[in-house]
């Protein structure tokens, strides 16, 4: 006995069609963006309840302390670079002069 079986209805396969999308979606790296998108949603409500503040007085010391530290390192480095550069200037200086009392 055949059963004549009535054809699925356009809504169900409407549903059907978005549970494919949707599993296509998600199984060619749909999460990331919707991963993405929550925490902007979550991040711009954070961002009204953690108000930024000015900085206190401490604070900017601390950094200053931190800024001139730094740049005592970087001109300690300097004086360290030009103590090689002057030593390979005048060891090619030596050899420049060795190269033409050969040559004479």
């Amino acid at each position: 006995m055949d059963v004549i079986e009535p054809p699925p209805s356009r809504r169900s396969l409407l549903g059907l069609d978005a549970v494919y999308l949707f599993l296509a979606g998600a199984l060619s790296g749909f999460g990331p963006y919707v991963a993405l998108f929550l925490a902007e949603q979550i991040a711009t409500k954070l961002c009204f309840f953690f108000a930024p503040r000015p900085p206190s007085t401490i604070e900017l010391r601390s950094e200053i302390a931190a800024a001139k530290q730094r740049h005592d390192q970087i001109e300690a480095s300097e004086k360290v670079l030009k103590g090689r550069i002057n030593n390979i200037r005048v060891k090619m200086d030596k050899s420049l002069a060795q190269f033409e009392a050969s040559r004479a």
